[in-house]
């Protein structure tokens, strides 16, 4: 087995793969902008990969720009402007060195100025550069290269040049030292002399940031050409090549973060290599500079005041900020140089209180030419730039003038190499952002690399100094994320190579959420954000799902979760709080109890670990989840996972109290006789899709999470226990199969209203046996009697001949039974007559696949679970018809719900991999195959933002007359009509939804539909892009639920 693999071999076959200027252009997928919410921006131009360490990151686009950080814990930064936040601000210039190579002149206004106050000599003491010399720029350039054939120009100098402090780069005191040629020395002394002044003509020179929309020039310089520039990316590693006449160019970007290496993962460190290889015929001198505003003592705002989102606005600020170069030599024979930002002072109130590194690690056998400038006013940065460029160095010396100690500052850090023909040089840049501080309302702390490098001071070195030694691990480590989807397990899902590499491509990039969205601090406390609109942490329901992501990634640190979820279902908080619309009405009547409560109470499950607002936990009060039913079989279910993923027995120990007090206190919900907590409504993630009674979802994970609790209480030796929870499983079980399984149709419906004791009249209960004892008998107890007649409304086989549904019998039963005795029955009783359901779940199988993954009893047999494995692709996906994923609700014929029942209609990517997940069990490959290529079709074709996988697609929306008149301002007449045109030529469905055989660009388009647009005096174009943008639209990007693609990869 092979336990290295290049970077070449590591990007193979990535899915994130093209120019520039094709990945950055927006696909046909839009953000879903819902009537009561606006979602932050989720685009190609507003995502990308994580790079940095877990905690510590920045977004990088294939263009290089870095539109938002993720380095202020928990929430994510932007700057008011997109061009003010660059992390990957590189700029390149490559010149021709020939014997015939002429210096020019960049700047000649400053190199007048500077010759009138430094004046240098010939040997016969007068000025090189005459009164007659500088009247104009050519005479200027022509005395400057005579000048270098001047044998004794450096002697002449050298006592001038020392009074002078002239900062003289490396490779000029090497050719000093040497007493190299003259035209060499001197080409070098004066180059250095004139700082910025004076350097070789460029062949060309700009930015390495794509120019693309209005970002287009960068301090100056223009933006590289997107469509000539070629981005590969895998998590942790990108890498751009920039095509172009002269030397090829290549960056390679990378994060430290590894499998199983948490000390590693946590550093706040990146790497950018760059790799020159010179395939002309002359020599070429190559600068590349990079240009480092610092962040120390900076802070933030919240962009949208009083919205629940993560999203803040950088605001810079100065206290006496500070740059100093650093040097170091390492063992493996590299030099490293670079510059350490800080604060003179520390300061408390700043979101940005501590250092940044910026510098460049090079072997020294390359000769390359490497100067900093530690420190500079930020709105110098352009001229610094163009001197840099201009002369391939920049000088330490800061050009302070006046100085008040409340400028923001930044850095340069420049290296030129010459490079003969065919010759290859690679160097290295790192950054390290070490800001330690956890300021969270409720929760000081400090970063997770605290804990190994606690000394403030000399930290940014010792932590760059341990990441540079993990360099030549960088082979071992990319192998250990591609062991992480091993190549026999996805072949079993695709033959085709290309389909494998797109699934590994799918599954890996969405540990670059992990990597931006996480809280981790030096106590272990590992906070992982839902997302970045709804920015609690760890929120359980969805935490259940992806968080086989982190098992794959840190198993440990998903125990130490299960851990801190133990210790808040144990807490106890009496403070009271409102929920949902009632939060900020403190004094209204409220028409439920439910919708106020204590913040914490012993066993029931919380929904999150907090948020960045308020970090203690269950910070979420929309709905008052101590009545969801699924939180509690889900952490139960996740606690024994981690067990038998990782054989972990002490987390096992340390969860087993709280494990106890979850199911005990939900098993309180279960009534007298009955096996279920029956739910009432938006119980559980699903909290927009209402259930009630014996629900599919939440019914099968509480027969799920009874089966987890008896096997957790059966290893800590608690036989007892075991045996009852096992017991009410099975009693669970049976009566989930008889209420919910329907034969004909083959799948489990949605739910079913069984009746309670409160639903009958006990003192006609006996009037009731006496009415009903020819079709059902009935016991004398009346608790007895209620468990009869829920068994006789579940059971009966419809006769082949009859059209009647299992839902119409049962109704039809109900009706009968309360027409018998109409006062034996309460009010609460007439309200479920008719509430049951038969629509189609997409995520009926969870619990059962779970159970199977942990190798637990299932909840039903393999026959049963396919057929509804089959229903559920066939009617959700297929039947449903914008296929675009399993939808998660629809009706058993596959029409969508009713219009605006948006989460019915999302096809949440986690529960997509969940539905995969099971099919691969039972043999369904061409469904778990076909479900995966959609992902992958909307994630990286139509929506573009494969780093930043949102919730979910959503393809319900219709194009109705009325947005066709407000599109294009035509009459309701003229839309009406349009509108049936569309229809009949089949660009919409019969309900108006876009039909997903819509061409899909805007010339066939155009032949297709291109008569009606023009009878209309539509602009084809717009309509094309009307008709997609309802056709496709995407919610809540950067989520965490998408994890559950590694449960594909569990076993």
């Amino acid at each position: 087995m092979d336990f290295i693999m290049s970077t070449k071999e590591y990007l193979a076959g990535a899915k994130m793969a093209g120019s520039v200027q094709k990945l950055m252009t927006p696909g046909l997928a839009v953000e879903f902008i819902q009537p009561w919410y606006t979602p932050l921006s989720t685009t190609p131009s507003t995502t990308g990969i994580a790079v940095g360490g877990i905690g510590s990151t920045f977004t990088a686009t294939p263009a290089g720009t870095t539109p938002v950080m993720n380095v202020m814990p928990g929430v994510q930064v932007r700057t008011a402007k997109p061009e003010d936040l660059r992390f990957n601000n590189f700029f390149f210039k490559e010149a021709v060195i020939s014997a015939k190579a002429a210096l020019e002149i960049g700047n000649f206004a400053a190199f007048g100025i500077y010759n009138n106050n430094f004046p240098i000599l010939d040997a016969k003491g007068a000025r090189v550069f005459g009164d007659a010399d500088m009247k104009d720029q050519k005479k200027a350039e022509a005395k400057l290269n005579k000048v270098l054939a001047d044998k004794t120009l450096f002697e002449t100098n050298k006592a001038a040049f020392e009074r002078w402090h002239i900062q003289f780069s490396d490779r000029t005191q090497a050719l000093i030292a040497k007493k190299a040629k003259a035209e060499e020395l001197n080409r070098a002394v004066l180059i250095d002399f004139f700082d910025g002044m004076v350097g070789e003509k460029a062949a060309r020179q700009g930015a390495l940031t794509a120019a693309w929309a209005n970002d287009t020039v960068f301090l100056g310089q223009n933006g590289y050409d997107a469509a000539k520039m070629q981005y590969t990316a895998l998590y942790p590693v990108s890498e751009t090549k920039y095509e172009g006449k002269g030397v090829e160019i290549t960056k390679t970007q990378s994060s430290y973060v590894t499998p199983g290496d948490e000390r590693l993962s946590s550093l706040p460190v990146n790497a950018t290599v760059f790799t020159l290889e010179n395939n002309t015929k002359e020599v070429r001198e190559v600068t590349i500079v990079q240009i480092q505003d610092s962040l120390t003592g900076y802070m933030a705002t919240k962009d949208r005041q009083g919205v629940q989102d993560s999203s803040f606005v950088l605001v810079p600020q100065a206290r006496f900020p500070k740059g100093v170069q650093f040097d170091k030599d390492l063992d493996d024979g590299r030099q490293v140089r670079g510059i350490e930002f800080y604060n003179e002072k520390a300061l408390v109130e700043s979101d940005f209180n501590g250092c940044m590194g910026v510098s460049v690690a090079w072997n020294k056998k390359d000769n390359l030419n490497v100067s900093v400038k530690p420190m500079f006013y930020q709105d110098d940065a352009a001229s610094i730039l163009k001197g840099a460029l201009q002369s391939g160095r920049v000088a330490g010396s800061w050009v302070k003038n006046v100085y008040s100690g409340r400028e923001t500052i930044a850095g340069a850090v420049v290296v030129t190499v010459v490079l003969k023909p065919k010759q290859k040089v690679s160097f290295q840049f790192n950054m390290v952002l070490d800001f330690p501080e956890i300021k969270l309302n409720k929760l000081t702390s400090a970063k997770k690399y605290t804990a190994f490098y606690p000394e403030a001071f000399g930290r940014v070195a010792a932590m760059l100094e341990e990441a540079l030694k993990a360099d030549k691990t960088m082979d071992a480590r990319l192998k250990a994320f591609e062991n992480l989807v091993p190549k026999k397990a996805v072949a079993k899902i695709y033959k085709d190579a290309k389909k494998q590499a797109e699934f590994k491509s799918l599954a890996i990039n969405t540990l670059s959420f992990l990597a931006e969205a996480t809280v981790w601090d030096k106590d272990d406390r590992f906070l992982v954000r839902e997302c970045a609109d709804y920015p609690f942490f760890n929120s359980l329901d969805v935490y259940f799902y992806g968080s086989f992501s982190l098992l794959a990634l840190m198993p440990r640190l998903d125990g130490v979760v299960m851990k801190r979820f133990g210790d808040a279902i144990l807490a106890v908080n009496d403070n009271r709080r409102r929920h949902h619309e009632f939060v900020n009405l403190p004094y209204a009547d409220l028409p439920d109890p439910k919708l106020e409560g204590p913040r914490a109470v012993r066993g029931a499950v919380i929904h999150d670990l907090g948020s960045p607002f308020d970090a203690e936990p269950d910070a979420y009060d929309w709905h008052n989840v101590k009545e969801w039913k699924d939180l509690a079989p889900k952490y139960v279910l996740m606690v024994y996972r981690h067990y038998h993923k990782t054989g972990d027995m002490q987390c096992l120990a340390d969860c087993k109290e709280a494990v106890y007090a979850a199911m005990e206190y939900l098993e309180k919900m279960v009534n007298e006789g009955e096996n279920f907590p029956l739910t009432h409504g938006t119980d559980d993630t699903f909290d927009n899709l209402c259930s009630f009674g014996i629900s599919v979802y939440c019914g099968s994970l509480w027969i799920a999470g009874l089966r987890a609790a008896a096997k957790i209480a059966e290893l800590l030796g608690d036989k007892a226990k075991a045996d009852t929870w096992n017991a009410k499983a099975a009693a669970a079980n049976k009566e989930f199969e008889s209420a919910l399984w329907d034969e004909k149709e083959g799948y489990f419906h949605f739910f079913v209203t069984p009746m309670e004791m409160k639903d009958l009249n006990v003192e006609k209960y006996a009037e009731l046996r006496e009415a009903v004892k020819e079709s059902i008998e009935l016991p004398e107890c009346p608790k007895a009697g209620v468990a009869a007649i829920n068994a006789w409304l579940n059971e009966g086989e419809i006769p082949s001949d009859v059209e009647l549904s299992k839902m119409e019998l049962r109704g039809l039963k109900k009706a009968w039974l309360t027409a018998q005795v109409k006062d034996a029955f309460t009010a609460s009783w007439q309200a479920k007559v008719t509430n049951d359901c038969d629509d189609v779940f997409v995520d009926t199988m969870l619990a059962d696949t779970y159970l199977r993954l942990l190798d637990l009893a299932p909840i039903t047999d393999e026959a049963k679970a396919k057929k509804n494995l089959l229903k559920v692709f066939n009617t959700n996906y297929k039947a449903n018809s914008p296929l675009i994923g399993a939808a998660n609700l629809v009706h058993k014929d596959g029409a969508p719900l009713d219009e605006f029942n948006f989460q019915a209609h999302d096809v949440w990517i986690g529960i997509q991999y969940s539905v995969m997940t099971a099919c691969m069990m039972h043999g369904l490959v061409n469904e778990a195959a076909t479900l995966g290529e959609s992902m992958t079709r909307n994630l990286y074709d139509e929506a573009k933002v494969p780093f930043a996988a949102p919730e979910g697609f959503n393809g319900s929306c219709r194009l109705h007359p009325e947005m066709l008149v407000k599109a294009f301002g035509i009459s309701a007449t003229a839309a009406s009509k349009m509108h049936k045109d569309l229809l009949a030529k089949g660009a919409l469905l019969a309900d108006s939804r876009i039909s997903p055989k819509l061409p899909r660009n805007v010339a066939a388009f155009s032949k297709a539909f291109g008569a009606i647009a023009k009878s209309n005096k539509v602009d084809v174009e717009a309509l094309f892009t009307l008709m997609h943008s309802t056709a496709l639209k995407y919610t809540a990007g950067k989520y965490f639920r998408p994890g559950m693609v590694f449960a594909l990869l569990y076993k």
